[in-house]
């Protein structure tokens, strides 16, 4: 038995994931081969695809929330802002819950609510006294429930997904979301297209609205002309309910298989290494060589004595058993404010979520204004926007997160100092490049023009979200990295 856990301890210097064998002690629990969960990695890529549908059906069809709930332009606005303050109120509080609960209980049951929230979302009455406070409410639970799973599924992949393919499994994770996205925004425009019996009618009906909103805007009669020059299109009905509700529906549906499923996945699947006990963190630590703070802690003789004593006999197991114990209750008491500054003191965590901060914000203005400024500064029709639009936001992001992941995996990955190091000075490039391509958007007036502009910055801007967001979670100490996972998704939605 000593012998084995000397063999597992000098086996770390191979690298991570060099321990193919599982522990012959019954005190260390076997850690799964990760081809064997590669299926739920594709079970949170479809996950994340599906939550997002309404994240771009939402402002595609804000012409009928307008018309049908009679919204102002401060509720427009907080129907859309309310997903991401919620995001960022639940993103710090994750990291707790997936400390204290069991992830899969976790998962499963933020799935199960969000798909009530959407469907919920999709059966709004909407003559009722409480609709508009309703509906915005319950965009607000979508956002609530949303956050879990967008703060384990990085942990995850950067847990279980294979070292030379951390770059490319990473990229999938978040070009999963523009795609979603894309989706729910086509989904929107078809239904808008089938309500106004055509895209002639649609952008008839549409610049109408984008009219009234502009006077809105100057304070001239905000709500009297955007109703008054409303017709009965948007109401129509599509196989008996409002056209509009479709897309909801259709998400609710996709998404109540997975709910089900999440609860037959296995737990060792699906638990995160940076959530076990102290004495478990330990062993995995040695073998995970991507985290400086873990590359600071050598294998000592001390290290080994221990393992070996742990390894020992059953007149031992009720000492190890209290260690354990005492030792996870410490941590357990440590101060989440004391947890805080210390993640704060590493910088390049702080500054790769400032960046990434920055590029959300800009990714936020064009999601919700290029429209509207495209149609007061080109002469092109509101079709032709909305078709430029589509294919922009729909190819740009998604091509250059695939990119990004598959140009980070050629230079090594972002494993260690070196390769993190490489990787980053690869980011640097790439944004600036999207700098670079963002300067002349405001200085053209044609749609094509402004739209090959964005697609090149949203193109280099997705090519650094593979490495940058795996680099969030290396560059934190394991038991920290839940929490730095929580508190960079509450950066980027609260200040992006």
């Amino acid at each position: 038995m000593a012998a084995t856990a000397l063999s597992r301890v000098h086996s770390s210097s191979a690298g991570y994931g060099s321990v193919e064998s599982p522990p012959t002690s019954p005190l260390l629990p076997a850690r799964p081969r990760r081809d064997s969960s590669e299926y739920l990695f594709k079970f949170l890529v479809l996950a994340q695809v599906f939550m997002y549908l309404e994240a771009g059906a939402v402002p595609s069809l804000l012409q009928q929330f307008t018309l049908t709930f009679r919204l102002s332009p401060q509720e427009q606005g907080l129907l859309g802002a309310i997903v991401y303050i919620s995001i960022s109120l639940a993103s710090p509080w994750c990291s707790t819950l997936f400390r204290r609960f069991d992830p899969r209980q976790l998962l499963g049951v933020s799935l199960v609510v969000n798909n009530l929230a959407v469907l919920g979302l999709a059966c709004t009455p909407t003559t009722a006294w409480y609709s508009k406070s309703l509906l915005i409410s319950l965009r607000g639970f979508v956002g609530l429930t949303q956050a879990f799973s967008c703060v384990y599924s990085p942990l995850w992949v950067h847990d279980y997904a294979p070292k030379a393919k951390r770059g490319t499994w990473m990229s999938y994770l978040q070009g999963a979301v523009p795609v979603g996205i894309t989706l729910g925004y086509f989904a929107g425009s078809v239904t808008i297209w089938l309500a106004s019996e055509g895209p002639e009618a649609a952008a008839t009906s549409l610049h109408r609205v984008v009219t009234a909103l502009s006077k809105a805007g100057l304070g001239i009669n905000a709500n009297t002309d955007l109703v008054d020059g409303a017709d009965d299109v948007s109401m129509r009905l599509c196989h008996g309910i409002y056209c509009w509700r479709w897309p909801f529906l259709t998400q609710f549906a996709l998404i109540l298989p997975l709910s089900i499923l999440i609860f037959f996945v296995p737990r060792e699947h699906i638990r995160l290494r940076a959530t076990r006990r102290r004495s478990i963190v330990i062993v995995d630590a040695d073998e995970d060589e991507d985290t400086s703070v873990e590359q600071s802690m050598p294998t000592t003789n001390g290290d080994e004595n221990v393992l070996i004593s742990h390894a020992r006999g059953s007149n031992m197991s009720d000492g190890y058993s209290f260690r354990s114990l005492v030792s996870h209750e410490l941590e357990e008491t440590t101060s989440r404010w004391s947890n805080l500054w210390l993640l704060l003191q590493h910088k390049v965590y702080v500054f790769i979520v400032m960046g990434l901060s920055g590029l959300f914000f800009v990714v936020a203005g064009v999601q919700f204004w290029t429209t509207l400024y495209l149609e007061t500064n080109t002469e092109d029709s509101m079709y032709e926007i909305h078709l430029s639009y589509l294919l922009v936001s729909g190819t740009g992001p998604i091509m250059g997160v695939f990119f990004g992941g598959w140009l980070i995996d050629q230079f090594g990955g972002y494993s260690g100092p070196y390769h993190q190091m490489q990787a980053l000075r690869v980011c640097m490039v790439l944004g600036g490049a999207s700098c670079l391509a963002a300067l002349p958007v405001s200085y053209v007036h044609n749609t094509f023009y402004i739209a090959m502009f964005l697609w090149l910055m949203l193109f280099c801007g997705g090519s650094i979200l593979p490495a940058c967001s795996g680099i969030v979670i290396s560059a934190a100490p394991p038991r920290l990295r839940p929490l730095a996972s929580s508190v960079a998704y509450a950066s980027y939605n609260l200040f992006g």
